[in-house]
């Protein structure tokens, strides 16, 4: 006799989508929350931990003011990374 397993993987709703971006990243956007929709939370998961990283070194190099590089230029492009890179994790 052969047994047979599988978990069964939920899809979230939007409100259950929506909560767990809340809870995960810095505040997600609209669609996100809208492509999170449908999949499970494992599925979303795994679909951040498979985008390439988001590096912070060629934002600091590639900013307006790098010829003059300083602490204020290294905050603002991590935190534009933080806020609009897809790999919130």
């Amino acid at each position: 006799r052969q047994q047979l397993s599988f978990e069964v993987k939920r899809a979230m709703s939007s409100a259950q989508a929506a909560r767990l971006l809340h809870q995960a990243t810095l505040g997600p956007k609209g669609s996100e929350i809208t492509h999170a929709t449908g999949v499970s939370e494992e599925e979303w998961l795994s679909e951040q931990m498979q985008l390439p990283i988001t590096e912070h070194l060629p934002l600091v190099q590639n900013y307006p003011d790098r010829d003059e590089p300083n602490h204020i230029n290294r905050i603002d492009a991590w935190w534009k990374a933080s806020l609009n890179a897809p790999d919130h994790l």
